[in-house]
């Protein structure tokens, strides 16, 4: 309920002790309106009133229903929003771990939404950080999940495996797979695919099934094949009858 104000008083502030007399002046359907509780004098007024022109001058107005998109964009851009996407700081973080990559297009991608959803640059900077952090934890996570399963597979061959067999076993492994290309240069991509390429986590060369399958192999074609395979078998001179002959002991050549 509005309180009444009484207004039987003297003008410029002075009162009967009922009230502002100031009021006198202001018209009656206004006088009890809650703007005016409070207040004494005239000059008290007409202070508030210059002060709230000024603060509506700098004061956010949030855009109504009816705004237009130029609108928004200006209520956006007073809140922090750079003008443009571009404008935005945000940069690979220098904590991030090397073997993480980084991609300069999801970066743009990300400027883009922060654009559109308003972001101040602080804002778009703090998120992106955050966001990266996650990415690193999850990285980590990863590198030890990984490394457990590795643990725990390798662990298991080596029982299988006693002594130095696990060792002799995984070179013989290693070899039958190379032997498989017949220069080096494919044979060093051969070497790089096996320990680069990771199945559940774990990398092909150490993984139990591709030693097992290869250490087999291995032990069938015997060492001195596989070097044939790498040229060490031969000289890299020798003739195609006389490379024949050394694959083929057996066979009569006329």
């Amino acid at each position: 309920m509005t309180e009444n104000i009484d207004t039987n008083a003297d003008l410029d502030g002075g009162n009967d002790g009922n009230g502002a007399a100031w009021l006198s002046s202001v018209p009656e359907n206004l006088r009890t309106n809650e703007a005016f509780k409070g207040i004494e004098k005239s000059s008290d007024a007409w202070q508030q009133f210059v002060d709230m022109k000024v603060n509506s001058e700098t004061a956010l107005q949030i855009p109504g229903d009816d705004a237009t998109d130029e609108d928004r964009s200006a209520f956006m851009n007073k809140l922090g929003r750079p003008e443009t996407a571009e404008e935005y700081t945000i940069a690979k973080p220098e904590n991030l771990p090397n073997d993480v990559q980084y991609d300069e297009n999801v970066e743009k991608v990300f400027k883009g939404v922060f654009h559109d959803v308003g972001l101040s640059d602080q804002n778009a900077n703090k998120l992106w950080g955050k966001y990266h952090e996650m990415v690193a934890q999850g990285h980590e996570a990863t590198q030890k999940a990984e490394k457990e399963a590795y643990d725990t597979a390798v662990n298991s061959l080596k029982d299988e495996w006693t002594g130095d067999k696990f060792k002799v076993n995984t070179e013989v492994a290693h070899r039958a797979f190379s032997g498989i290309f017949d220069d080096e240069g494919k044979n060093a991509e051969a070497k790089k695919f096996i320990e680069d390429t990771k199945v559940n986590g774990l990398p092909l060369g150490n993984h139990p099934m591709f030693l097992k399958v290869f250490q087999q192999i291995g032990s069938i074609i015997g060492d001195d094949k596989i070097n044939q395979g790498r040229g060490n078998g031969l000289e890299s001179g020798a003739s195609d009858e006389d490379k024949a002959k050394k694959r083929f002991p057996n066979t009569k050549f006329k």
